[in-house]
């Protein structure tokens, strides 16, 4: 769809490239080490660690691969059952299905619009059972192996919760935090809180290294493992055998290089995305058609994607009216996930959930431009563009 003028189009979430990037990749370049080898990625490895003051990270070619290993590098096995967010991007149920195990879909939070932690509750009270050190279905005797629970839009889940019950019902606690870099709970960075946390570095995220992603632990042993999967498995004394099956899941060194230099903006472009909110929300949230998702007490968020639900019914348009509207003003806004309960490859698994919330959000949940360079004339734009759009009523 072409835009309605001649202004330039106002894009979803574009990186924040300041210039510093070209001297890390140019001296990537000069020193020949541009592909899996070279010193840049342990000196990545070792940078995003000690910014999310944990003990260990593995650079990934992706954040689905970091997912991947972190599933294998924690133990699971086949038949395994993996309770995971049932609004999420697909990656982070599909990386279950890799390692053929079972995905269980919980159901969405009405109020923070992730994954409900009273159905999780529920669910393991009344289905689950422990045996030794390990934990059952009852249904079928299944081990219930791990929560995988995604912190969406740059928001942090319940996390103390969450810990809790996989604390209580021996349960592995993995962490996909790849669009919540930055996040807090407590003061303690959302990634850390369980065995394993994983981030992604692709092109919209809060910083990139055009694409990869990061697996974090304070387990030196999973951090090993991990590793040694991402190189294909290949044994110390001889770099032509193997001793597993292995993966090539390793982070170039120019990928790394690129990762160095966003790095150090990131504290910058916190700061620049927690503006971008505020006035978002300040603006916005006198309007009775809009909402926004609530944030547990003792967090904060990274506002990865600024995203509003909006009264669909009450206005009478549909979401993918309002979409198509506003792009043809030239902003670009985003829908949510389909829910996993709904999509193609994984609507046969069981899903559980009380009032399908995630059903309803993806219906009227809208992201909005959320770029760090989102400049403040081009931000206005986007919210009167978006009240003249759907014809906004302020409360009384």
């Amino acid at each position: 769809m072409k835009n309605s003028d001649n202004n330039k189009r106002i894009p979803l979430n574009i990186p924040y490239l300041k210039g510093g990037e070209k001297k890390y990749i140019l001296e990537c370049i000069k020193s020949n080490w541009v592909s899996s080898v070279g010193p840049f990625v342990q000196e990545f490895e070792k940078k995003f660690s000690s910014y999310l003051e944990c003990n260990y990270a593995v650079a990934c070619s992706s954040g689905t691969a970091a997912l991947h290993l972190a599933l294998l590098s924690t133990g699971i096995k086949k038949n395994d059952l993996v309770l995971v967010s049932d609004l999420t991007f697909i990656a982070s149920v599909n990386v279950i299905r890799y390692v053929n195990a079972e995905p269980i879909l919980i159901d969405a939070s009405q109020n923070s619009w992730q994954i409900d932690v009273k159905i999780l509750e529920n669910f393991l009270e009344q289905n689950c059972y422990l045996n030794g050190k390990y934990c059952y279905l009852k249904k079928n005797k299944k081990r219930v192996f791990a929560v995988l629970a995604v912190h969406i839009l740059g928001y942090a889940a319940n996390i103390s919760k969450i810990k809790f019950l996989c604390k209580k019902f021996k349960l592995k606690l993995i962490e996909d935090a790849a669009e919540s870099l930055g996040a807090k709970y407590n003061s303690k960075y959302i990634g850390t809180f369980g065995e394993a946390g994983c981030f992604s570095f692709n092109g919209n995220k809060t910083i990139t290294t055009g694409s990869g992603g990061m697996l974090v632990t304070n387990s030196k042993n999973i951090a090993r493992l991990a590793k040694h999967l991402s190189q294909q498995a290949k044994s110390n004394n001889n770099q032509l055998s193997h001793n597993m099956i292995g993966y090539n899941y390793r982070m170039s060194n120019i990928h790394a290089a690129l990762g160095l230099a966003q790095l150090k903006e990131l504290n910058q472009i916190l700061k620049k995305k927690k503006s971008i909110a505020s006035f978002y929300y300040k603006n916005l949230v006198l309007y009775k058609d809009i909402s926004f998702a609530e944030h547990y007490k003792n967090t904060i968020s990274s506002n990865w994607l600024i995203t509003i639900n909006i009264n669909t019914k009450k206005i009478k348009l549909k979401l993918d009216e309002i979409v198509n509207k506003l792009l043809f003003k030239g902003i670009t806004t985003r829908k949510l996930w389909q829910p996993m309960h709904l999509s193609e490859p994984h609507k046969k698994s069981k899903y559980i959930t009380t009032n399908n919330v995630s059903n309803a959000l993806y219906k009227t949940c809208l992201s909005l431009p959320s770029s760090a360079s989102l400049s403040k004339s081009d931000q206005i734009k986007v919210i009167n563009t978006f009240k003249k759009v759907i014809s906004l009523n302020e409360k009384s």
